[in-house]
């Protein structure tokens, strides 16, 4: 599954300068939150009764997440 956690290893690769911004970073970049934003995925998937709208909320804001960071790029 790509999700925060794969994010937080692209951006810890690079990180900001900013140091509000490279707190974000770390977080996501930490094995902790992997783990964490894992088993919130499974917990959805045990709770909804449509798997596949789940996964696509999940992924639409993954998009969304990915559209904020990549704005100081553009």
């Amino acid at each position: 599954m790509w999700g925060y956690s794969t994010l937080g290893a692209i951006l810890a690769d690079n990180p900001p300068a900013d140091p509000r911004y490279r707190r974000w970073v770390d977080t996501y970049a930490d094995p902790g939150f992997a783990e964490l934003t894992r088993r919130c995925a499974q917990m959805l998937d045990e709770s909804c009764a449509n798997p596949a709208r789940a996964e696509h909320l999940f992924l639409e804001g993954m998009r969304h997440e990915h559209e904020f960071w990549t704005v100081p790029l553009r």
